[in-house]
């Protein structure tokens, strides 16, 4: 609530915080070549699936007080804010009425930025094509870039690109051309979004989804920046120096260094912000890598924020075990795998890098000229470093114990050692070829390392003077979906098995010396809290939210999506240690109510648990 003060009366406003979401945001001081704007109008219709009150509060939208329910008020005041559509080049062409007073003031914005999958590769025709920027919402020193997708087919999008003409918001008739937003897409987003968020993984987070009816929605999300790289890089493709480098003052502004920090680095505010970016995606690609996180990167900068974070959760899987060779068909061509991520994280740097000494010196060189430049090599110490802190924080290792093991040479040459064990197990194929999965291709691993991350130490803590045998590695660790006959890879694998303990025992060993508490208990706990066992994989969500919709379709409870959303993010985050038989609803749910959204309830637990090793 906002109070707003004068000499006659003081008047209460519900929400007003929400008002200056009004399409306004700095990014338009740098010229309209940058983006395309529209006005938008109130559809007057829709309704709340899903409103992420910790965002809002963590905004500053909401007092942190809020309940964690909405009322009337806030509804209204969600819907008046976000259930808005473009009035795009169609509508203007086809002369589409609108009552006046349903068009917002300002106009919204659909930024440009470099797209590979679009024909022209200088981004000349690409951008948001499905999205606007609602603003930018301030809360003291901190600041959050707010857009929607589903808001409308703008000309930036693919369609419109390949058709050469407007296109009708709805329309079938050209791929990734309808301006719209499916609700089971979205509705993961929330899900994944969430997830990623509490694993220290920067990305967009949902803030609400709308629910317009006929399975179509909004969803609208935010970040600190939602800036990618592929805004930059728009203008270094097209060799144009002035508009790049607005771009890129503007996100080295964002970064606010001072005078002090400039002069004690004895670098310019480039030279910093590139160390940060560097620094930033290395993290970035070797926290993919470790905790078996796919997204589809490339040089272009498109799918990835600036900041380094998960923007677009339309190709990202979470993977069960170590799908290291999983490829999605994006029918024209296929993604990268898990392993590649690294490369194209750093082909993202070395473009970054040219893009920066353009700036600087006004002349755009080779790329390859950039291939030796000192921020490579700081990308691959960094990625190394920061890998081995994945794996270790992967398996149970706190910072403080991992902060002991940097600061002992022997302990750290004994990490490396059980690194290296473990990923050979994470890497066994069950084939060498491969094969077809519903969205691409694959190899499938042999098993899931994760069970043994969680197991092992809890073995340790109870059975201390017991060994494990390489038939409770097979039966704690072989993928569910691997034919009988692999299991014999176990087996001539029996000298690598014996290696394995022998090097995670000696790390645990050493560790225990300056430890107070059990040092596989430890382990055990926190383990468990990255390697849980009914595990969230992209098949598991997807099966998981079409279940939630099959529901709420019937359901006449409205908050169903939010109830189950909310219960899934903390029972996969680690949150909730344990689900105890009962409503998620309060007591006042009549009793045929409790027993479908229990139902419910158990059906997710299955799919967590069934796909559990999947991608």
């Amino acid at each position: 609530m906002t109070i707003k003060m004068s000499l006659k009366k003081t008047q209460v406003v519900p929400y007003a915080e929400f008002d200056t979401i009004d399409g306004s945001h700095p990014y338009k001081d740098l010229g309209s070549e940058f983006f395309v704007e529209y006005p938008v109008f109130n559809l007057k219709k829709g309704k709340i699936a899903y409103f992420n009150f910790d965002l809002a509060k963590d905004m500053g939208l909401l007092g942190k007080d809020h309940k964690q329910k909405l009322n009337a008020q806030l509804e209204k005041k969600i819907l008046d804010t976000f259930a808005i559509q473009i009035i795009n080049e169609y509508d203007v062409l086809t002369k589409k009425r609108i009552p006046s007073h349903l068009i917002k003031p300002n106009k919204y914005m659909a930024t440009r930025y470099l797209q590979l999958q679009h024909k022209n590769k200088k981004g000349k025709t690409s951008g948001d094509g499905r999205s606007i920027w609602n603003g930018q919402y301030k809360n003291g020193k901190t600041v959050w870039d707010v857009s929607s997708r589903g808001t409308g087919v703008t000309c930036l999008s693919p369609g419109s690109a390949d058709s050469n003409k407007p296109l009708k918001t709805g329309n079938t008739d050209t791929g990734y051309g309808c301006g719209q937003a499916e609700i089971d897409e979205l509705v993961s987003c929330a899900i994944m979004s969430e997830v990623v968020h509490k694993m220290g993984i920067y990305t967009e987070r949902v803030l609400t989804v709308i629910d317009l009816g006929n399975g179509l929605g909004i969803g609208v999300r935010a970040a600190e920046s939602l800036l990618r790289p592929a805004h930059a890089y728009l203008f270094l493709k097209q060799n144009r120096w002035e508009p790049l480098k607005k771009v890129i003052d503007y996100a080295v502004a964002m970064k606010k260094y001072s005078p002090r920090a400039l002069l004690s680095a004895k670098q310019d505010k480039y030279d910093l912000f590139l160390n940060d970016f560097c620094d930033r995606f290395a993290t970035f690609a070797a926290q993919l890598e470790e905790h078996y996180l796919f997204v589809w990167l490339d040089w272009d900068g498109d799918n990835v924020l600036m900041e380094a974070g998960i923007i677009d959760y339309g190709s990202v899987r979470h993977f069960g075990s170590c799908h290291n060779q999983y490829r999605y068909d994006d029918v024209e061509r296929f993604s990268t795998n898990l392993l590649e991520q690294k490369g194209k994280a750093k082909a993202i740097v070395m473009t970054m890098i040219q893009a920066i000494d353009f700036v600087k010196t006004r002349s755009k060189k080779n790329l390859d000229s950039f291939r030796k430049h000192p921020q490579m090599a700081r990308f691959e110490k960094k990625f190394n470093e920061k890998r081995l802190y994945f794996f270790a924080q992967k398996i149970g290792i706190s910072d403080t114990e991992f902060a002991q093991i940097n600061a002992n040479s022997e302990l750290n040459r004994a990490l490396i050692k059980l690194f290296k064990a473990c990923h050979y197990w994470e890497n066994l194929k069950t084939q060498s070829a491969f094969s077809n999965v519903a969205d691409g291709i694959n190899k499938n691993p042999l098993c899931n390392m994760r069970n043994f991350y969680r197991e092992y130490p809890t073995f340790k803590t109870y059975s201390k003077n017991s060994k494990l045998t390489i038939d409770e590695f097979v039966s704690m660790t072989w993928t569910q979906s691997s034919p009988k006959k692999s299991t014999n890879l176990f087996y001539k694998n029996s000298d690598r098995f014996e290696d394995l303990l022998t090097c995670y025992d000696r790390v645990v060993a050493s560790l225990s010396r300056t430890m107070d508490s059990d040092a596989y208990l430890t382990m055990a706990k926190n383990a468990g809290r990255w390697n849980p066992s009914n595990f969230l994989t992209g098949n598991a969500l997807i099966h998981t939210v079409d279940h939630i919709l099959q529901q709420y379709a019937i359901d006449a409870r409205e908050d169903l999506v939010q109830q189950i959303v909310e219960k899934i993010v903390s029972y996969v985050s680690g949150e909730a240690s344990s689900v105890k038989r009962k409503s998620m609803y309060d007591v006042n749910s009549n009793q045929s109510k409790e027993k479908i959204h229990q139902k419910l309830w158990d059906q997710i637990l299955m799919n967590l648990h069934e796909y559990r090793d999947e991608f």
